[in-house]
């Protein structure tokens, strides 16, 4: 399993109209804030899985480094099987050859946001979630292109490593490594809103931003870390 880095995402606007359009725009079948419908990956990618694999062939048992599989939400696999000739070519074709490494080089992180929620007032929104061990720089990177106007801060917390910062152009400065306690005010800062009392993945629960948004089920491969 992974570290869990925590993501504050805040959109500031003076247009409505076009909050409503962002907020559009980032959703998509997998939730509120959805990697996929912001940056999406290749289609051939997002059924192609890399390492080794046992098949049988003409009669023949083959291992192949890669293979096209089916999975469901949990990531478990209900379809797995060769590529055709066709998918091989059109993977070779790409500088990436499995969704994984593209999702780490393209989004920065290997998973989609985990566990988002949404508070809007007007012309602001606040969006928290989780990712596995990095925020999602490119993700980020690409929104504040698509949407010149808005401010759009960025926010990270990997508390195991103690790292936690903003990054890009939403806020001066690059990311920092900090004490983790110190990072309690500036979350509280960002996340006003009555905290959830309990514990969470990283120990205490952090104050969360508002209300829970429709998302898709915890997500990641079977049998990845």
């Amino acid at each position: 399993m992974p570290n869990w880095c925590y993501n504050v995402i805040t959109v500031e606007t003076k247009d409505e109209a076009e909050m409503r359009s962002f907020l559009a725009a980032v959703a998509g079948p997998d939730g509120a804030f959805d990697f996929q419908s912001i940056l999406p990956m290749p289609d051939i990618l997002v059924h192609v899985a890399q390492g080794a694999r046992t098949f049988f062939i003409d009669g023949e048992e083959v291992s192949l480094a890669r293979w096209h599989v089916v999975e469901t939400a949990e990531g478990d696999a209900v379809e797995a099987r060769p590529l055709t000739a066709e998918e091989e070519a059109q993977v070779e074709a790409l500088p990436y050859t499995c969704g994984h490494d593209w999702r780490v080089a393209v989004w920065g992180c290997k998973w989609p946001a985990q566990d988002v929620e949404v508070d809007v007032d007007r012309d602001r929104a606040a969006i928290s979630f989780d990712t596995p061990w990095s925020p999602p720089e490119g993700v980020i990177a690409a929104l504040r292109t698509r949407f010149p106007d808005l401010h759009i801060a960025a926010f990270f917390d990997e508390p195991n490593c103690q790292v936690a910062g903003y990054y890009g152009a939403g806020r001066q400065g690059q990311q920092v490594a900090r004490r983790k306690r110190r990072i309690e005010p500036e979350l509280r800062r960002l996340c006003p809103g009555p905290g959830r009392p309990g514990r969470g993945r990283h120990g205490p629960r952090r104050p969360r931003c508002g209300r829970p948004a429709p998302s898709a089920a915890r997500w990641w491969p079977a049998g990845s870390g």
